[in-house]
């Protein structure tokens, strides 16, 4: 998991120096989903050993699913206007 959150890290640098999409509205809709992806596996590695406390891990489930809702509605709004 640490490497895939490392790998997706040097990603987005490495995109935010390239212009790799045809359009600006492009990249930036990329390097929005790459940040995305980013905090959502940070959320995730915090499900595992590193937090101890359960009420916390509650807090950072709502946290995750904030960010998966919000990234879908932003993503499912630009497909259908």
């Amino acid at each position: 998991m640490f490497a895939v959150f490392f790998n997706s890290t040097l990603l987005v640098i490495v995109a935010g120096h390239i212009e790799s999409r045809q359009t600006k509205f492009n990249s930036k809709m990329d390097m929005f989903n790459e940040v995305k992806l980013i905090i959502i596996m940070y959320n995730l590695m915090l499900f595992s050993m590193l937090v101890h406390d359960p009420l916390l891990k509650y807090k950072i489930g709502y946290s995750c699913a904030t960010c998966v809702t919000l990234g879908l509605a932003i993503n499912l709004s630009i497909l259908f206007v």
